[in-house]
């Protein structure tokens, strides 16, 4: 089992955090990592009281590969000149890992966000290959 940290203030591997939620062990909120990466049912509530329409959804990857591009999405958006060019896309607050997730803990993370993310590409058009 690999003993990556999350925080400085998480004495537990993300490995073990993850077992305590699945268990149901962690009933702390602050710390139900994987609770709080459901977007579906937050996403909904924002399309539900703007519209579809009115919701622009960006993939983080997307952003990661091409953030100029993503930029000249927002803009477009907005209705707004694109300004990409003059943006600041540089990425910052880049997270390090001190080991790789292991194979068994990618497979628990997809199985368990696989129904998720399936409700979350029908409600906006996309379909999810997460595995």
């Amino acid at each position: 089992m690999h003993t990556t940290k999350i925080t400085p203030l998480e004495r537990r591997s993300f490995e073990e955090c993850i077992e305590d939620e699945l268990s149901g062990r962690e009933t702390r909120f602050r710390k139900r990592f994987l609770n709080q990466s459901v977007y579906e049912p937050h996403v909904r509530r924002w399309i539900e009281a703007f519209g579809r329409e009115r919701v622009l959804i960006l993939k983080a990857e997307n952003i990661f590969e091409n953030a100029a591009r993503a930029a000249s999405e927002i803009f477009a958006f907005l209705g707004l000149p694109d300004a990409s060019s003059n943006a600041d896309v540089a990425q910052k607050n880049i997270g390090r890992y001190s080991a790789p997730l292991s194979p068994e803990t990618r497979k628990r993370l997809v199985e368990y966000f696989a129904p998720h993310n399936d409700r979350l590409g029908d409600q906006i058009g996309w379909k999810h290959d997460l595995g």
